[in-house]
């Protein structure tokens, strides 16, 4: 009796124990299918493109578009900032010199995001916004002309840090504090001579920016008292 209850017994435990295993072993599947799912989870999510973020006029363009002697022609203005995502909002054609008796054409320019141009003032819109305004002067074929500064303001911090290390790489130094009796505001003049023009001709940076509030002029100055 006592080999046969040995034997009953020993086959109890083999069969417990195998009992035993199964259910560890069912919980190691699901643990495996989650990391499967995870990981594709993750590849999906790699795959998918970043949708493309409106452009930025960089200094580099802004010295190369009021660089004297250029002969632009208006859709040329209007189809670049186009390609930047920035939209027209404002366009007015006027005469430039009307004050002095002229008849010189011109547009007035506003593009951008969030932004306007009402009675002769550029503001926001939006909390985020970008935006650029310019005037274009018709030549004396009244086909072409040129341009001589963009005023830009934009919640983009980041950018004007951008810029402001371009200008100093480009090679424009402060200059001097701005007078807000003059300008309406207090800010600072960034200038860089302009190599094979008048004696002072300059490409600039008029720097209004309080935080919170990027506000730039960019340009270039022929030195020329009318």
């Amino acid at each position: 009796m006592k080999r046969n209850s040995f034997s009953i017994l020993a086959a109890l435990v083999a069969y417990f124990a195998l009992v035993g295993c199964q259910p560890s072993a069912q919980k190691q599947q699901p643990s495996g299918k989650s990391e499967t799912t995870v990981s594709t989870i993750e590849e999906t999510t790699d795959s998918v493109a970043e949708p493309s973020a409106p452009g930025v006029l960089t200094l580099a363009k802004a010295l190369e578009l009021v660089k004297p002697g250029q002969k632009l022609e208006p859709s040329a203005i209007e189809q670049y900032f186009a390609s930047l995502q920035l939209p027209l909002q404002y366009s007015e054609q006027y005469i430039s010199d009307a004050d002095w008796g002229g008849d010189s054409p011109a547009i007035s320019y506003c593009f951008g995001n969030q932004v306007k141009y009402d009675n002769f003032k550029f503001i926001a819109t939006g909390d985020e916004y970008y935006g650029v305004h310019t005037n274009f002067f018709y030549d004396q074929s009244r086909q072409t002309g040129s341009v001589n500064r963009f005023a830009v303001i934009t919640s983009d911090s980041l950018w004007h840090v951008r810029l402001m290390e371009d200008a100093a790489a480009t090679g424009l130094k402060f200059t001097e504090k701005v007078d807000p009796a003059v300008y309406g505001k207090k800010g600072k003049l960034y200038q860089k001579p302009v190599a094979g023009a008048s004696e002072n001709a300059n490409y600039y940076i008029f720097d209004f920016s309080i935080p919170g509030h990027v506000d730039v002029e960019i340009g270039y100055d022929s030195g020329i008292d009318i």
